[in-house]
């Protein structure tokens, strides 16, 4: 139960690292290498938003 309760209370904080740190992160690499995959990447956003 104890698990459970510290892994409820984690996740806020973990999509915040994700949306606040990893993706713009991930926009500024993509953005210097003109990398297409950008557009992939928005859509796995969308399906892990969705998820939540």
């Amino acid at each position: 139960m104890v698990h459970n309760l510290v892994l409820e209370d984690m996740a806020p904080k973990v999509v915040e690292l994700v949306v606040f740190h990893i993706e713009p992160l991930k926009q500024r690499i993509f953005l210097l290498r003109g990398n297409p995959q950008k557009f992939e990447w928005e859509e796995e956003k969308e399906i892990l938003r969705v998820g939540l």
